[in-house]
């Protein structure tokens, strides 16, 4: 399935940042605020009928979706 939008929690540089549409949003001192934060976009876009969906870096660099609709 194709995502409407896939909203990326990742680490650049010193903060997290949700990343979307190739714009990086919001600076973030931990992963987990990061995460809130784009749970929230994911949340607010299926409402309105989109697929969605969420990932997350790991403290190793990988990549991991954690949420979808």
């Amino acid at each position: 399935m194709d995502y409407a939008f896939t909203y990326a929690v990742v680490r650049i540089g010193a903060e997290w940042k949700v990343v979307c549409a190739r714009k990086a949003m919001g600076h973030f001192g931990d992963r987990e605020d990061a995460l809130v934060a784009a749970s929230a976009l994911a949340a607010q876009a299926a409402r309105a009928g989109r697929p969605t969906e969420v990932i997350v870096q790991s403290e190793t660099g990988e990549l991991k979706t954690v949420w979808r609709s």
